[in-house]
């Protein structure tokens, strides 16, 4: 008998399983289920409760927190009243006057166009305002653990200046079109627009980075660091952002000493000694020399003349002896006092020019007693306005190796800042150092600051960035040759103003000595009471001495052709493009 096989039929099979299966099983009870079934209610309640419970309590809002706040508000963190509106129909958000009353923010630029189209009162120059400018939680995202809020994303940057606009219309000052700093970041405009260093002063760079002309314990730190000789003159501020003013006694005195070689060796008396700073005061203490050398042997130059013929008596008569000095002592004093101040003040030639004040300094004209007035200082500690710089963040480069024309520099006019080429080295994708907007600039104007706020909290990032006042164009052809012939006309002009206010000044004094010396020889020919009757013809008068008024004669002016740029100015000193000093040539 043949056995009884499975069925081939997969349709046949599935319906002889689905008989044995008992389809009412879920409507039985079953641990599982109902274990399940109990859950589902109990911690939905459960969990109700404890929110509830930790609202209650002094710190229960933290649950509420998306992220932690920035590291300078982690002190009132938890406090979320601090910045969010409670009630109103702004509950929930943050108004700008929530932040206004920590923080003093400053608007951006007055011409502000954004795209968010907010509108906000600002104080400027104690008159309200309502400018286009973003609100602050638009560009400052808190709830994100940052260390420094004020580090934004370029895109806050670029949704204006990718396509920059003013509201006046007007052409902005800045580039209108800047993405990233590698890439559509135009070059500084200092060097842009070819602006040269006015400061009325004359230095030479290659000589001061030159350790040859260094002391020699200088000269070797120098030789294997030249940011050696840099740091001598050029210190940090307390900050570390800028360096402090470079003063004479501070850091030039130590080599340019005023004895050693700016003191003329005048006989019979030898140097003087005097400081350096005001001229009136250079001045008065010559003369306080003269007068006290004078005093020491006898207060009268015929007294002088006297010590001279006794201490070159001869006997063989082969010099003549001295002849007697018939100056009152005043005039004498003048005369010396001149004779002294004259290569100071007034140098015949170039040569001479190295050892008096017009080495490093320009004259701006003479006053009445004959002295010079030294043009005022005026170099810039700040030449990027715009942005925010810190030298000491850069201390571990080498000086030179960002300005790198100051080993080739001879003019004071050069404006020795390193190009944006220079900071692209570190600062790009490629490099070690960040590149983002807010690396360099800020957006909030800080002349704008006014530290009024409700409350008191740490000061914004302190600092002072001066402004420059300096054109926006750069000048034609045309204009630089206009400006150079002002220029040179304008040194003609100061020459021989100089030349005739010093003539005059000698001319007067000489009047005045003779005067007073006239008075003095009638005072002392005048006959006493006890004396006879004076008799009726008129005493008479003697001449005084003559006065020297020589004036010290400055060289004629020459055409001069600049070594910079090739120009040839006639009876000029100074290159009116280049504003460099002109070597004379020949006519």
């Amino acid at each position: 008998m043949a056995r009884k096989t499975r069925s081939e039929n997969p349709i046949e099979r599935g319906k002889a399983l689905a008989q044995r299966i008992d389809h009412q099983y879920f409507k039985r009870p079953h641990p599982w289920r109902r274990n399940m079934a109990v859950l589902s209610i109990l911690l939905p309640a459960l969990s109700g409760i404890a929110l509830l419970i930790a609202d209650f309590r002094h710190d229960g809002d933290k649950i509420y927190l998306p992220g932690p706040v920035s590291t300078q508000h982690t002190f009132f963190g938890s406090h979320c009243n601090e910045c969010h509106m409670q009630s109103g129909k702004d509950i929930g958000k943050v108004l700008d006057q929530k932040c206004l009353s920590c923080h003093d923010g400053p608007i951006h630029q007055l011409q502000t166009i954004h795209p968010s189209g907010h509108i906000q009162q600002q104080t400027v120059n104690g008159k309200v305002e309502l400018i286009n400018t973003p609100g602050c939680v638009s560009c400052h995202f808190e709830h994100r653990g940052h260390t420094q809020l004020a580090r934004l994303d370029d895109g806050s940057c670029t949704q204006c200046h990718s396509d920059l606009h003013r509201m006046d219309m007007k052409k902005p000052v800045v580039a209108p079109h800047i993405l990233q700093f590698d890439g559509s970041h135009p070059e500084w405009a200092v060097l842009r627009e070819k602006r040269l260093d006015d400061t009325p002063f004359r230095l030479n760079h290659n000589l001061h980075t030159d350790p040859e002309n260094w002391p020699e314990e200088i000269k070797k730190a120098a030789i294997a660091n030249r940011s050696v000789l840099c740091n001598q003159c050029h210190v940090q501020d307390e900050n570390g952002a800028h360096f402090k003013p470079i003063t004479y006694n501070a850091y030039c005195i130590s080599c340019h000493e005023m004895t050693k070689k700016f003191s003329p060796a005048i006989e019979p008396f030898g140097k003087i000694k005097f400081s350096h700073g005001d001229p009136k005061l250079v001045v008065a203490e010559i003369k306080t020399a003269v007068s006290a050398y004078l005093l020491s042997r006898g207060g009268q130059p015929a007294s002088l003349s006297a010590d001279r013929k006794a201490d070159t008596d001869d006997t063989s008569g082969s010099k003549p002896p001295p002849t007697v000095d018939k100056r009152s002592s005043e005039q004498w004093v003048h005369d010396k006092v001149n004779e002294i101040v004259k290569p100071l003040f007034f140098p015949e030639t170039p040569q001479k020019e190295q050892k008096s004040c017009l080495k490093c300094h320009l004259v701006n004209s003479i006053d009445s007693n004959g002295v010079i007035k030294i043009s005022p200082q005026k170099i810039p500690l700040v030449w990027l306005t715009k942005s925010v710089f810190n030298h000491h963040t850069h201390r571990g480069l080498d000086c030179m190796s960002c300005h790198t024309q100051a080993t080739d520099s001879k003019f004071t006019t050069d404006v020795l800042l390193p190009g944006i080429e220079s900071c692209q080295k570190c600062h790009a994708p490629a490099g070690s150092a960040r590149f983002d907007c807010t690396e360099c600039h800020l957006f909030h104007d800080r002349a704008l600051l006014n530290s009024k706020a409700q409350r008191s909290i740490v000061d914004m990032e302190k600092g002072s960035y001066g402004t420059l006042q300096v054109t926006t164009r750069l000048r034609t052809d045309q204009e630089n040759d206009a400006i150079g012939k002002s220029l040179s006309d304008a040194e003609n002009t100061r020459i021989e103003t100089l030349k005739a206010a010093h003539l005059e000044w000698m001319e007067q004094e000489g009047r005045a000595l003779a005067e007073r010396t006239r008075t003095h020889t009638e005072r002392s020919t005048a006959p006493s009471a006890a004396q006879t009757e004076p008799a009726t013809k008129t005493p008479e008068i003697k001449k005084a001495p003559d006065v020297n008024t020589t004036v010290h004669a400055l060289p004629e002016a020459f055409n001069v052709k600049c070594p910079n740029c090739g120009k040839i100015w006639p009876n000029a000193k100074y290159c009116g493009r280049c504003g460099i000093k002109l070597i004379p040539g020949s006519k």
